[in-house]
């Protein structure tokens, strides 16, 4: 419904626009001539279809909106097409369609708008693309369409309520190893017995790999397939993982959920159970499983997650007791390392199975002298640790 005070101004517009079509007649009948008649003659359809589109059922326009599809991984091109169905031929000088657009959690507001010039056309459509978006969830809310005639003096927007939404994944990187096997590859499988291994039921058999024990061949696969094949154990199987995310503000925290997003995708990929702690502002945990929907899941957590998490992690982790549960293998990815946090995670390597750590650094930044002394105390006391940096991704894991 228009706003009564609009209502009065188009009245007000109404009788002003009549005076001047009466105040131009007035001035042909007593200037006469051609001039003053073709002044006239200019001016009386004008101001027919000014009067006539102030009649105009703005509200009737039927659009719609339409996506080539709702999910999308960071950086994707984006596609919009606004269909727009006009009630009438009457032609139109103009149609200002804005496309309201708001990112959720992360990032301000942002929309597609155009100008359109229909004239005796009923359907129209207008495309408009983003050419890279961000990860995130974002919610297409409204759209405002806007019309007027020439001279400006007859304007009618009405706004229509259309709800959709759509999700962007965040990016990955490719891995042809499994990551969590790259960071154990030194002798030390991901439960600490390893001489449990040696005993533990051989489910299958796969390529032979450098750091893989001799005893682990099976020499029968090897000679049918005439290659080293390695015996597969159900203990690799079956240990539960979980990736420990820390949400602290750094400029490789959009680095750190990239590879947490790999190593998930890589995890799963492989058959591997597992789970996920972000630690924020909002804590959310995700218990270990396997499977497509525990990728989704992951994913659709990872798209949304911000770096606000403005006090020590370690204070966090003295608070999860689940962490202590003895079976499991945790990671924990950290933009930043600091002597108090190091010291609970080794509280927690005491009485836990495994532990891995990825110190995770943006192009240009530099591992601090503070983290190094601490990531070499930490592999002193026989944890995992690997420093990923954004232009050796693929490399910090091949080796």
């Amino acid at each position: 419904m228009m706003h009564p005070i609009k209502g009065k101004i188009s009245a007000l517009k109404i009788i002003g626009l009549i005076g001047l079509v009466a105040v131009s007649f007035c001035f042909a009948m007593f200037q006469g001539g051609f001039v003053s008649w073709f002044l006239f003659g200019s001016f009386l359809p004008i101001a027919f279809y000014s009067i006539l589109l102030n009649f105009y059922p703005i509200k009737r326009i039927a659009i719609k909106r339409v996506f080539d599809k709702k999910e999308y991984i960071d950086g994707e091109k984006v596609s919009v097409k606004i269909h727009i169905h006009l009630p009438y031929r009457i032609p139109l000088a103009y149609l200002f369609i804005k496309d309201e657009v708001s990112k959720r959690p992360r990032g301000g507001p942002f929309s597609g708008q155009t100008v359109l010039f229909p004239l005796f056309s009923k359907e129209r459509m207008y495309t408009y693309d983003h050419d890279s978006l961000s990860r995130g969830e974002y919610s297409f809310h409204r759209i405002r369409i806007q019309m007027g005639d020439l001279l400006g003096l007859f304007r009618k927007d009405v706004v229509i309520e259309q709800l959709e939404k759509i999700i962007v994944f965040p990016a990955y990187f490719e891995m042809n190893n499994h990551p969590l096997k790259t960071l154990f590859e030194s002798g030390v499988t991901l439960a600490k017995d390893i001489a449990h291994r040696d005993s533990t039921m051989a489910i299958s058999t796969r390529a032979y790999q450098s750091g893989d024990r001799f005893s682990w061949i099976h020499w029968k696969q090897t000679a049918r397939k005439n290659e080293l094949m390695t015996k597969e154990f159900e203990q690799w199987q079956s240990q539960d993982v979980l990736l420990i995310l820390v949400c602290t503000p750094s400029s490789s925290f959009e680095l750190a959920v990239k590879v947490t997003s790999s190593i998930v995708r890589s995890a799963v990929k492989a058959g591997t159970k597992i789970g996920l702690l972000s630690l924020g502002m909002e804590r959310q945990y995700f218990p270990v499983q396997g499977g497509e929907a525990q990728l989704r899941t992951l994913n659709e957590h990872l798209a949304t997650v911000n770096d606000d998490l403005h006090h020590d992690f370690h204070k966090l982790l003295a608070t999860e007791i689940f962490l202590k549960k003895f079976g499991q293998t945790l990671i924990f990815l950290v933009s930043q390392l600091r002597k108090e946090d190091m010291e609970k995670i080794a509280d927690i390597y005491k009485r836990n199975n495994e532990i891995g750590i990825f110190l995770i650094k943006s192009r240009l930044e530099k591992v601090k002298p503070e983290e190094a002394t601490l990531l070499a105390y930490a592999t002193g006391k026989g944890m995992k640790v690997k420093v990923v940096h954004e232009s050796d991704f693929t490399r910090a894991f091949e080796r």
